[in-house]
């Protein structure tokens, strides 16, 4: 475990609790901060990833750190034949995790490069990384309907996520852009990207706007200005749209991600905890015409910590079922939803257009290769 902060504690309780798994140590450069976790983890502590990474008795490294180093860990461990999983996103730009998927998958892009949109099965992939949102069972069950065609062809998706901050929020890590790469757009942005991408296919076009309304305005920190929201219209080939808000002024937690099709909509709502009990609402729009009809499925748990535990310990499942060769059954399916590294670059290309559009006031057309690979070059429209 590289990284002993608030989601290198999840994950180590996660890894824990499977009988598959077993964390041997934790790495931190703060040193009280990696042996506190690893007394409470019941491991090894260490301040050096450099060295735990050439451990011979380690099969997979968590990399659980700010956005500045997920990268050239990642491609370390990698590089030493470790299976990583890698915190959301992956990187702090797509020329980063490019670097990264070239590391996992060879110099010369291969099919292995397709995008995971499918939520298919990864085989062959040494490279996980941390999009938990699609392991919320809302979500699941929501793909599960989509792929039944219950609403009928998707049309488009509306998805809002967002919270408050803390008081000097804006002066923590992800503030600082060094650090972070990108404001609330690369924070809980790329959740509402990968999800989209999850269930309407890849976008070929990016209009977007991003703005500093509160957090560092104020203290007119220029080289620390990050963007607290961020508001995106992405479109695919075919006419679907995605229309996104991600922000750090939401004052009351939220998450909203809805998606209408030709027969019906699927809303999902809440996260449990913080963003209030998770309900997926399947409307139903009759043949010919009239109110709809509607069914509430609620997620919600007594216990918050307890649905929150749940999801962390289903992803990583998937995880250790994908490493050791198997499959993760659910609802009598067997369906494996973990992203991979394809799926980060991909969600990063498309906060890259985000900035480039608002910077432009254009769109940004994402280009594909001959090859059927996607460029990395931006065209403005």
């Amino acid at each position: 475990m590289v990284g002993a902060g608030r989601m290198g504690r999840i994950r180590s309780l996660s890894a824990n609790s499977h009988p598959q798994s077993e964390l041997v140590e934790v790495v931190d450069t703060i040193a009280e901060h990696a042996r506190s976790l690893a007394a409470e983890a019941g491991c090894q502590a260490g301040s050096d990833w450099q060295k735990l990474i050439e451990r011979e008795d380690v099969d997979a490294i968590v990399v659980a750190t700010p956005h500045k180093y997920l990268a050239p860990i990642t491609t370390a461990a990698l590089n030493a034949g470790k299976y990583v999983f890698c915190e959301k996103p992956g990187a702090r730009n797509a020329t980063e995790a490019e670097i990264v998927l070239r590391t996992a998958y060879g110099k010369t892009p291969t099919k292995e490069l397709e995008p995971a949109v499918s939520m298919a099965p990864q085989s062959n992939t040494r490279l996980f990384v941390g999009f938990t949102l699609r392991h919320y069972p809302a979500v699941v069950r929501a793909r599960e309907l989509v792929a039944a065609g219950v609403i009928g062809e998707p049309m488009y998706v509306l998805g809002r996520y967002g919270h408050g901050g803390r008081p000097d929020y804006n002066l923590e890590w992800r503030g600082d852009p060094e650090m972070a790469g990108g404001g609330e757009l690369l924070d809980q942005g790329v959740h509402l990207i990968d999800l989209s991408r999850c269930f309407l296919g890849e976008f070929e076009q990016v209009f977007g706007s991003v703005s500093t309304y509160f957090w560092g305005s104020k203290q007119n920190l220029k080289d620390r200005k990050l963007e607290d929201n961020a508001f995106l219209c992405l479109q695919t080939n075919v006419g679907r749209l995605a229309w996104l808000h991600a922000s750090w002024t939401q004052w009351k937690n939220l998450f909203s991600f809805e998606i209408y099709g030709e027969d019906g909509a699927l809303n999902i709502n809440g996260l449990n905890g913080y963003y209030g009990p998770q309900r997926l609402q399947i409307i139903r729009r009759p043949p010919g015409g009239g109110p709809p009809e509607v069914q509430e499925i609620d997620f919600a748990s007594g216990q918050r910590q307890n649905a929150l535990d749940e999801v962390w310990v289903k992803e990583w499942a998937t995880f250790i079922s994908s490493v050791i060769g198997g499959e993760e059954e659910q609802n009598g399916n067997h369906t494996m939803l973990s992203a991979c590294g394809v799926d980060a670059w991909e969600a990063l290309k498309i906060v890259e257009a985000t900035y480039e559009a608002s910077r432009t006031g254009t769109s940004i057309i994402l280009r594909r290769s001959a090859a059927g690979v996607h460029d990395t070059s931006l065209a403005a429209n």
